[in-house]
Order: C-alpha cells, then structure tokens, then sequence
C-alpha cells in the first residue's frame, strides 16, 4: 500500500513526462553539467513558452519551482517507489572570509582579491548580536603624531594579509587591530 506522498509523487511522474520543459531539460543535461546561466539560455531557445516567463532572473525562478517537482517526482521500479530522476543541484558560494566592503560613505561589498580601481577596500566584520557591519583595519600607531598635526584622526592600512595575520587568523591577535564603524 502506498503512502499519500508517494502516490502525489507518482502523479506528478505521470504530468511532468507529458512537459515540454521537461524532455528539454533532460536533453540538454543528458551528456554533461552545465552552469545555471546557460541552461537557462538554452532552454529559453528550445521552449519558446518558456522564454515568454519575463527576463532571465523569472525564468530562473521559474526553472528553480519546477526542478523541485521534479525532486518530488516518483516511478515505481520492482513495485517499490524511486525517485523519477536521481536530482542533485550544487550551489557554489565564494569563500566569505575575502569579502570586503569599498571604503565610503554608501556601503558596497567587495571581494578582496579583486580590487576596485582608485578605492580603498577593507575586510568587514559582523556582530552577530546587534546585526552591526563593519570594517577591520589595521592602525598604525606610529603614524599618529604626523597626522594629528593636520587633522584629528589616525592612519590605518588597508593591506588585506596584514589585518588577516594582526586579526589572528593565523597567529595571536595584534592590538593595533581594530573596528572602524561607518557613520550612518
């Protein structure tokens, strides 16, 4: 006897082998991987009422609904329940231990391998109790005296593997490092 979800998983088996979308989506994934962007850009030139969905970040949308069914979707195999189409999606993120944010009175973040011509960059940090962003930067104490002579304020540096190794990623904790907050 079949569960409820099952038989809902077997139904669907039976609506998504008559889609369009669906044999599309099978024929272009049939030989290799491909990147989401692209399949996107090839399913919309196959399925013309799949390219009619809006721009591509709809469609994208879109294609993301209809792959969860498909995860859901059932045959029977030997009288016991399998799935349709083994499914796996990876989702690729950055390492974010290199994200930064531009140095500015609007806030953008930033990779810091990759810098931003003519901007300062600096790595952020989070209070995960009050929600706070803000950067890490390492201050040169040595420098104070010659710029209080023409300003109020203090120097810090903005070299990434310097805050890293004075933050104590990989050794003690420096005490020159510190918590610079945008002004709000």
């Amino acid at each position: 006897m079949l569960d409820e979800t099952s038989r809902w998983g077997l139904a669907l088996t039976e609506w998504l082998r008559c889609h369009p979308l669906f044999h599309a989506l099978l024929d272009l994934t049939k030989e290799k991987v491909i990147a989401w962007n692209p399949l996107l850009q090839q399913l919309s030139k196959i399925d013309f009422s799949f390219r009619e969905m809006g721009a591509l970040q709809q469609r994208g949308q879109l294609l993301m609904a209809f792959m969860a069914l498909i995860a859901q979707s059932r045959e029977l195999r030997s009288g016991r329940v399998f799935p349709l189409v083994p499914t796996q999606v990876q989702f690729w993120m950055r390492e974010l231990r290199r994200i930064g944010s531009v140095v500015a009175e609007q806030t953008a973040f930033s990779w810091l391998d990759e810098p931003v011509p003519d901007r300062k960059q600096l790595p952020v940090v989070h209070c995960t109790e009050c929600g706070e962003i803000a950067w890490a930067a390492l201050h040169n104490p040595d420098m104070d005296s010659v710029i209080q002579q023409h300003c109020h304020g203090f120097e810090i540096s903005d070299d990434v593997q310097a805050i890293y190794q004075g933050w104590g990623v990989r050794s003690f904790c420096l005490t020159q490092v510190g918590i610079v907050e945008p002004l709000d």
